[in-house]
């Protein structure tokens, strides 16, 4: 057994973690291929179900009524664990990425720009976002709120999803109030440009303790994240949100 009594706490639980994430992996390929046994299984039931059906024997086709639904409520059993073990592992992906993440702030004129290079150096952003045949734009006027940058890719360029689109705005302190306006404009533009909003990253020079304890809530409709540079030069992202799995933020 792995000796953890030396170890950091945060260390003791990523490496737990580390663990249960390859148990859970192997546990789905063995989930997966139990679920194409039971599939083969039904089919072959129904099959038989109804030929008992054509040569009329009651007692053949109650039993095999009985065992198909029995094989359907398994498979359906299956799938909702495997979609358990998949959150699990989503989960461990996002724990994983803040321990490599290097959230130390780069060289840039302004808030914005060092973002950007931000994103550049962690995910090879505008790389992908070019490969993907998106956009960015820069001074964004919706309403009454000017974003500093707007990231958009369209539908159908994707695999899957309705799209992409980042929203990136700097302000000088982040109240709800601000907050909310900025949300719902994005919202409606993202909405209107029949694209997922993707995340709205505010970047703040000072945050109101209404405005922390709104965006970590869990009740906001959309992927809200505040960005603070910090006096020791690294970001504080409020909360910490893990990219998506074709690696955009």
């Amino acid at each position: 057994m792995h000796d953890r009594a030396n170890e950091d706490p945060v260390s003791a639980i990523l490496s737990a973690l580390n663990e249960l994430a390859e148990k859970a992996s192997s546990m789905d390929r063995r989930l997966m291929g139990a679920f194409y046994l039971l599939l083969v299984w039904l089919i072959f039931a129904v099959v038989l179900w109804v030929l008992s059906i054509i040569s009329l024997t009651p007692f053949d086709i109650i039993s095999y009524a009985v065992l198909i639904v029995i094989v359907l409520v398994t498979m359906l059993r299956l799938v909702d664990i495997r979609e358990s073990l998949a959150r699990v592992i989503r989960k461990y992906e996002v724990y994983r990425f803040i321990e490599s993440a290097d959230l130390s702030i780069p060289e840039g004129v302004n808030a914005v720009e060092r973002f950007l290079n931000y994103l550049n150096r962690q995910y090879d952003f505008q790389k992908i976002l070019s490969r993907k045949n998106g956009k960015i734009y820069r001074n964004l006027k919706i309403g009454d709120v000017s974003f500093d940058v707007y990231a958009e890719i369209k539908p159908g360029v994707l695999r899957k999803g309705r799209g992409y689109s980042l929203y990136v705005v700097s302000v000088e302190h982040a109240d709800v109030k601000t907050l909310r306006k900025i949300c719902e404009h994005a919202k409606n533009n993202s909405r209107d440009r029949g694209v997922e909003l993707s995340r709205i990253v505010v970047l703040a020079r000072s945050v109101g303790d209404d405005a922390y304890e709104y965006v970590t809530s869990g009740n906001i409709e959309v992927p809200l994240q505040i960005v603070v540079e910090m006096d020791d030069g690294t970001y504080d992202c409020i909360p910490f949100i893990a990219p998506r799995p074709d690696h955009l933020p």
